[in-house]
């Protein structure tokens, strides 16, 4: 908390120094994590923005003091210059744990050729380098580049994005691996209160240097959405998605996910949202068989990383209810959420879980208050957490 106080302190001095120079803001922020099984955390936001005629930055932090096993620190810079090319992007990166440092660098370009028509040029570059000597072995280099297009004709539009990453580990070779993707979306506004959409995207990931061929894979998924807004009050939205996943090329999981959900704006800034999700999850392959690959951190593949945590094929339905109303300076969410598990296996039993989840917002310049409470936990986990942030604004 000292640390918090103090960064308030030399952040309130320096107002006059932003609004002298090029209309800029501070926002400072402090967060306390508590999870069931797990540490207290502490955690410290910095963000800084500015511009000028010529420049244009954004400077993003978040520290953890003390760093946890799990979760990252991180500092990023966003420039823009306006005055030279404004479709030129270029970010800096560094994130830490207590494993490795994380150096990255991307260079971000938009070529308008026509109004409708968006090309955008995406290069990263990043080294891992590690903190401990026993993590050394998975240091690596990422060089990954993404090409992209996002076309506009009347009541259609479309995007493509193809993407190449090559990712090479000096210590261990057989981890090094080529990474394709390929996404596709378009959508279809059929008419004023209907939208529909269909996308697209595949995934390979080729390891040279495994001659057993355990880490090569192949997924993709099939996902088709829908968006019904028969009143400005009323909002329904639906989306179905089937995955397929290929591990040592070899079928390994199959997937099924229909997503439903409501939202009715009421009167005095209030909102009811529903929520209806249903997955069938079922593996065509003995996880024992595949050995894993120890490193793969894929962040566009979170959502099937938490299901990894359990092997067994499964039919899960979660429903969930919120509530959420907003004044002037205070808001307030309640979420009541119901989740069945029926597992295919019979050694392992069924479940059921159910709770409550409540987030407040209080609101007074410069100062802001956000808390969340879960005693029993989320819809996807049951360990129950608690988070109180503390924001300061410059």
């Amino acid at each position: 908390m000292r640390l918090f106080w103090v960064c308030i302190l030399l952040l309130t001095c320096c107002r006059p120094v932003y609004a002298a120079l090029d209309q800029g803001a501070a926002r400072l922020g402090y967060q306390i994590d508590w999870r069931e099984e797990e540490e207290l955390r502490n955690k410290f936001d910095l963000n800084l923005r500015g511009k000028a005629d010529w420049l244009r930055y954004d400077v993003a932090g978040s520290f953890y003091a003390p760093q946890p096993d799990s979760g990252d620190s991180a500092l990023n810079v966003r420039l823009d210059f306006p005055r030279w090319n404004k479709n030129l992007k270029l970010h800096s990166g560094v994130k830490w744990n207590e494993d490795y440092r994380y150096f990255s660098e991307r260079l971000y370009y938009r070529w308008l050729p026509s109004r409708d028509l968006h090309v955008d040029l995406d290069y990263t570059w990043q080294i891992r380098e590690a903190e401990r000597a026993e993590s050394s072995r998975y240091e690596y280099h990422l060089n990954q580049e993404e090409l992209s297009a996002y076309y506009l004709w009347e009541t259609w539009r479309f995007f493509s994005s193809v993407l190449h990453a090559q990712k090479t580990y000096p210590a261990q070779s057989i981890y090094t691996s080529t990474k394709w993707q390929l996404e596709e979306d378009l959508s279809w506004q059929c008419r004023g209160d209907l939208q529909l959409g269909f996308a697209y995207r595949e995934v390979t990931g080729f390891y040279p240097f495994d001659k057993k061929i355990n880490y090569d894979y192949w997924r993709c998924y099939y996902e088709f959405r829908s968006r019904f807004s028969p009143s400005p009050r009323n909002d329904f939205f639906g989306s179905y998605r089937i995955s397929q996943w290929e591990k040592g090329l070899r079928p390994y999981r199959d997937d099924r996910k229909l997503k439903l959900s409501w939202t009715h704006d009421r009167p005095q800034k209030t909102r009811i949202l529903v929520k209806l999700e249903l997955e069938d999850i079922g593996y065509l392959a003995d996880p024992d068989d595949i050995q894993p690959v120890p490193d793969e951190d894929d962040e566009d593949e979170a959502e099937d990383e938490a299901a990894e945590e359990d092997y067994h094929s499964r039919r899960s339905a979660i429903l969930s209810l919120e509530y959420r109303k907003t004044l002037s300076k205070f808001s307030w969410t309640t979420q009541v959420f119901f989740r069945r598990t029926d597992y295919r296996a019979d050694a392992v039993p069924d479940s059921d879980a159910s709770g409550v989840i409540v987030k407040l917002r209080w609101k007074q310049r410069p100062w802001e208050l956000h808390s969340e409470w879960a005693p029993f936990g989320g819809s996807r986990s049951l360990t129950a957490y608690y988070r109180l942030k503390m924001v300061y604004n410059i």
